[in-house]
């Protein structure tokens, strides 16, 4: 601009034009990318998404909203609360419903939530230790489990889904496919069914849907949701 201009530029000048450099190319240059895998069931009417957290599920949702229009969603409840079913599931295995099988990871509680955070890993679970935090008044607000042949995973207390992993003959049925687009097909192909069964199946042990409360739920609660 100088040499355009034949002068040299003031120093106010120069900063204005910083600025206007800044704020023309401040915008572009942050730009983060990212992508998420989600599945619509339209029979059961489910949104089910694969996020690192339930604010980016919500950003996913909010994806959805724009490119639909609109899309009025509730987060996914149930009758009985997750940690009533996992807290039974973990004091005694006559309580666990048939096909099912606890893992090896557990996260105990206080009801009031101010005696700290136990989690334990790697352990048997049918152990006396853990029932001794069982007797002592504590509840399960998380809890490994699996179906047998299909998939196994990690329930939290808010119907969340965590390190979900397919069983290894269920992967078997899965078409390798010639690249990696054909490869993804052949998976989802095999996984969403899969999951989205043994997630009805865990919905009717949890006493079936019910319609959440504003209580009962977090405004970001959308990790499961179910489409209205």
């Amino acid at each position: 601009m100088e040499k355009a201009s034949g002068s040299h530029l003031r120093r106010a000048e120069k900063q204005l034009l910083k600025e206007q450099v800044y704020e023309e190319l401040l915008p572009t240059s942050l730009k983060r990318t990212g992508h998420f895998l989600m599945a619509i069931d339209i029979r059961r009417k489910w949104i089910l998404i694969d996020a690192a957290s339930r604010k980016k599920a919500e950003e996913a949702l909010d994806l959805l909203r724009l490119t639909l229009g609109s899309l009025k969603v509730t987060p996914m409840a149930t009758s009985d609360r997750p940690t009533a079913l996992m807290t039974r599931w973990l004091a005694a295995s006559t309580e666990r419903a048939e096909g099912w099988a606890l893992g090896e990871f557990c996260q105990l509680e206080s009801p009031s939530g101010n005696d700290g955070v136990i989690k334990v890993s790697e352990v048997d679970l049918d152990s006396d230790e853990i029932q001794q935090h069982l007797d002592g008044g504590r509840i399960c607000s998380a809890l490994s489990i699996a179906r047998t042949g299909q998939l196994a995973m990690q329930l939290q207390d808010d119907l969340g889904l965590k390190k979900i992993k397919f069983d290894d003959a269920l992967l078997e049925h899965a078409d390798s496919g010639d690249d990696e687009a054909s490869r993804f097909d052949a998976d989802a192909h095999i996984h969403i069914p899969a999951l989205a069964a043994v997630v009805e199946e865990l919905i009717t042990l949890l006493g079936g849907e019910s319609v959440p409360t504003l209580e009962d739920t977090p405004e970001d609660a959308v990790q499961a949701s179910k489409a209205a």
